[in-house]
């Protein structure tokens, strides 16, 4: 499909704070930000493309992240923008800290499960807990839901050798863990962030707020 980056209105209340802790283990780490979107039923070209190739339609949002997962062979995640805890009370603004985890912190996933995690795994932290296991599954606390207005959308690459330890040790092989195992190229992060947010555009309205939020330390050359 031809895609183009969609320019976000500049906005000074809806904004992230993207903190990245270990560029080891995520090169790189994208969001973007949508506000005013209807969280829905997806329409039937969706469902259809999604259970064809063995997916469960859930809802749009969702759907969109794994259609794009599946067309373009990255997977990307996204969390209710209100949910996210803050860095610091005082500024007010959701957090994204990509960060090992703590020893012996407890983790609830999207799949109801409770997971105890150690510094070898590598979490997407809010200001204050793990809201996923990087590269493997989102939490439930963060989970897009009938009541989400506005979201996070992650695209990231994560180091494949530090998944592949996260998956096997916590019995968690998910259609993310099974990519990012095999390596993906961080020039991609961006690219599929932009045909989701296409998507979502169609499939959820609302709008995009500010720019692509980047951490990417180290560039690699194409």
């Amino acid at each position: 499909p031809r895609v183009e980056r969609v320019a976000g209105e500049q906005s000074s209340q809806t904004l992230l704070r993207l903190v990245l802790d270990d560029p080891v283990k995520c090169p790189r780490y994208t969001a973007r930000l949508l506000e005013g979107v209807r969280v829905q039923e997806s329409p039937q070209w969706l469902k259809t493309a999604l259970v064809k190739s063995g997916l469960r339609p859930i809802n749009n949002i969702v759907d969109v992240t794994n259609f794009v997962m599946l067309e373009q062979g990255h997977p990307l995640h996204a969390f209710d923008y209100h949910k996210l805890q803050p860095l610091d009370p005082a500024d007010g603004h959701p957090a994204v800290v990509i960060r090992k985890a703590r020893p012996e912190e407890e983790f609830v996933a999207l799949d109801g499960k409770s997971y105890t995690l150690d510094p070898d795994d590598l979490v997407i932290a809010d200001g204050r807990d793990a809201s996923a296991l990087a590269g493997v599954m989102g939490g439930r606390d963060t989970a897009i839901s009938g009541t989400t207005t506005a979201i996070v959308l992650e695209a990231a690459c994560f180091q494949p050798m530090s998944i592949r330890v996260t998956s096997y040790k916590h019995k968690l092989a998910t259609d993310s863990s099974y990519r990012f195992e095999r390596h993906l190229s961080p020039h991609s992060a961006d690219e599929v962030s932009d045909r989701a947010v296409q998507l979502f555009l169609e499939t959820a309205g609302g709008r995009v707020c500010n720019d692509l939020y980047d951490a990417w330390p180290a560039p690699e050359p194409k």
